[in-house]
């Protein structure tokens, strides 16, 4: 039996919902490879008869034109969703490609940079209208009715526990076992003001030495300062990962616990265990 060819208010409504799915107007390469695509590329031109940025555009969706700065800031904070990293300019790639990033933003750093800010200018907004980011993350995290923490049993894959001791601190019950829950740990703390460290994030770089940029502000200026900022799950980690001897500035290790050595040789950055933070926090 032939085929039923689909009509134009089908293939609209399938390319809306692809669409919908991915965040952003699906590709034509992205459609061509679907696998419960309607029917082919080629049949979608012909019924409609414009090419693939016509066809969307008939259609309601929005054309990706990256040459546009808040759709490339668009690409940059799916993929941090998709990755759970910052994309670095390898990963940009058609039609996103690096040299799109670049003639707009003059280099991938830039267009991450314009990523974050505008992540925290959001987290600003909700601040001016009395929002507190930890109230909001209660809001959207925190249902109404508390729920029983698991079983302070490790849940195990393989060998490795999946969480840590209790913390005794509720926006964070649980002790971090890698780098990245030291990261999440930071960033809770500094939402719920926390910190004695009174820091304004700049950038978050993942993958890269140092790890993120922020200002500190210095009660004795009255003013905020640069600060380069290295996240370890030990703070021995930063000896043992050669950065010691890297050239660029680092200021502070933020860490879970504290186990730098008194023999070892060379500046060293300012320690912030949040092991000790957290500690101080539930003592209170």
């Amino acid at each position: 039996m032939a085929r039923t060819m689909p009509s134009r208010e089908q293939i609209c409504q399938h390319l809306r919902e692809l669409s919908k799915t991915k965040g952003m107007a699906v590709t034509s390469r992205e459609y061509a490879a679907h696998p419960e695509r309607l029917c082919s590329l080629n049949t979608v031109e012909r019924v409609f008869g414009k090419r693939w940025n016509g066809v969307l555009a008939e259609c309601g969706i929005t054309v990706r034109d990256y040459d546009d700065p808040d759709q490339i800031v668009g690409y940059i904070l799916a993929f941090y969703a998709r990755e759970q990293r910052w994309p670095q300019a390898r990963d940009f790639k058609t039609p996103c490609s690096y040299w799109v990033v670049h003639k707009v933003f003059g280099s991938s750093d830039n267009a991450v940079a314009a990523a974050v800010q505008l992540a925290q200018e959001k987290l600003q907004a909700l601040e001016a209208n009395g929002i507190l980011l930890v109230d909001f993350l209660a809001q959207m995290l925190i249902t109404v009715t508390p729920k029983p923490l698991p079983s302070t049993l490790p849940v195990k894959t393989g060998d490795v526990p999946s969480y840590g001791r209790p913390t005794s601190y509720e926006l964070f019950p649980f002790a971090p076992q890698w780098e990245s829950n030291v990261v999440a740990l930071f960033f809770t703390l500094l939402g719920d003001r926390k910190l004695k460290h009174k820091f304004f994030t700049e950038s978050v770089r993942p993958g890269r030495f140092p790890d993120c940029k922020a200002k500190e502000y210095v009660r004795s200026l009255q003013g905020y300062i640069d600060v380069w900022i290295e996240f370890e799950f030990r703070s021995y980690d930063f000896f043992k990962h050669g950065h010691v001897h890297s050239a660029h500035r680092c200021d502070y290790i933020v860490c879970w616990q504290n186990n730098w050595p008194n023999d070892v040789p060379g500046p060293t950055p300012q320690i912030l265990a949040l092991e000790d933070v957290l500690a101080e926090i539930t003592r209170r």
